[in-house]
C-alpha cells in the first residue's frame, strides 16, 4: 500500500519525502492488520510542526478504530503516526473522524470515508488562534483498503527571539536536524531534536541589518553561535558573532510558500555561502548556490 501526499504541500517538503511520510515497512504493518473483507483506511497524521497534539475525541457513523493500530494520545513535534480505520458489518464502511487539539489549535479534525457505495473522501476542520498560519491539506486513495494523509505544516517562518528547528530538506534520506555540537564546537546534523541531541534546538537572534544570528541551546557549555567559514566551505560554532566571526551572520532567504528558506552566509571572505546539510552522511558545509545538486541547501525554519 503506498502513502499519497496531498497536492497542496509544497515542493521542498514532498522532495523530502521522508519527512513527511512514514517508512513503508511499518504502513504494510498498519494495512496487515486491515481484514480482507472489510473497508479500511491506514492513515497517517504527519505533525510538521513545533506543536505538541493531544487526542481529544473520536467519532464514527460507521465503523471504528482497528484495535492493534489506534491513534496516539500524544503526537509530538515534527512527529509522524499511523493508525487503522476498518468496518465492522457486512455490507457497511468505514466513516468517522479523529481530533486533535494542542496550543493555539481548537480543534485538528482528521475526518475520513471509504464507503460501501461510492467514493472515497477526507475532510478537514482546523480552528484556533494558531490557525491563520497552517495550513491541513489531505487525502485518500481509492479502493477497499487504501491510505489517508493528513499533512500539517506552518507557513509562518519565524520571528527574531523565536525558537526554532531547522531541518534539512535534502532529497536524500538521512538525518535532518540541524545541531550544534557545543562541546566541541562543531556542527552536523541529527535524526531529531530529543535528548541527547538538544543542540538542535536554536533561538533566532537579530544580527542587525535585517540579518540573524543562529545560537545552539545545547545544553553542554561551549560555542554557540553557528558560523560559516567561507574561506574554506566549512560550518563550525563561533563563541559570538562580533569580529573576527563575520561568518555568524546570515541572510535568511525565503524559498517557496514559507515553508522552505536557504541561509547565505554574511561572512567577509569570498567563497561559498549557503548553508548545505549532506543528510547522506550528516554532514554540513557551505555550497556555492542552491541550485541542483545542493538540495540540502533548502532549509525549513520551524517554530517550537
Amino acid at each position: 500500500m503506498d502513502m499519497p501526499t496531498p497536492d497542496q504541500v509544497p515542493g521542498d517538503l514532498k522532495l523530502a519525502g521522508d519527512i513527511v511520510n512514514s517508512a513503508q515497512d511499518l504502513i504494510d504493518k498498519i494495512s496487515g492488520f486491515l481484514p480482507n473483507e472489510t473497508r479500511g483506511i491506514v492513515i497517517q497524521l504527519s505533525n510538521m510542526t513545533g506543536l505538541t497534539l493531544r487526542l481529544k475525541a473520536t467519532d464514527f457513523s460507521s465503523g471504528g478504530i482497528v484495535p492493534e493500530a489506534l491513534p496516539p494520545p500524544v503526537i509530538g513535534p515534527f512527529e509522524k503516526v499511523l493508525f487503522g480505520v476498518k468496518s465492522t458489518g457486512i455490507a457497511t464502511g468505514v466513516i468517522g473522524s479523529v481530533t486533535y487539539e494542542g496550543d493555539g489549535v481548537d480543534t485538528l479534525l482528521c475526518g475520513f470515508s471509504n464507503p460501501f457505495i461510492g467514493s472515497n473522501t477526507v475532510n478537514v476542520t482546523l480552528t484556533g488562534a494558531r490557525a491563520p498560519s497552517l495550513q491541513f491539506p489531505a487525502v485518500i486513495g481509492s479502493g477497499n483498503h487504501t491510505a489517508a494523509n493528513f499533512v500539517l505544516y506552518d507557513t509562518a517562518g519565524f520571528a527574531v527571539g523565536d525558537t526554532a528547528c531547522v531541518i534539512c530538506l535534502g532529497s536524500v534520506p538521512g538525518s535532518r536536524y540541524l545541531d550544534g555540537r557545543t562541546g566541541n564546537g562543531t556542527v552536523g546534523l541529527a535524526p531529531n531534536s530529543d535528548v541527547p541531541f538538544t543542540g538542535a534546538m536554536w533561538k533566532m537572534l537579530d544580527a542587525g541589518a535585517g540579518a540573524f544570528s543562529l545560537q545552539s541551546l545545547g545544553s553542554v557549555d561551549g560555542p554557540r553561535f553557528l558560523d560559516g567559514r567561507t574561506r574554506d566551505g566549512s560550518v563550525g560554532l563561533a563563541p559570538n558573532n562580533n569580529q573576527p566571526f563575520t561568518g555568524a551572520r546570515w541572510e535568511v532567504i525565503k524559498l517557496q510558500g514559507g515553508v522552505s528558506f536557504s541561509l547565505r552566509c554574511l561572512g567577509d571572505v569570498d567563497g561559498p555561502r549557503f548553508l548545505d546539510g549532506r543528510t547522506g552522511n550528516g554532514t554540513v558545509g557551505l555550497a556555492p548556490n542552491t541550485d541542483p545538486p545542493f538540495s540540502g541547501t533548502h532549509w525549513g525554519i520551524f517554530r517550537r
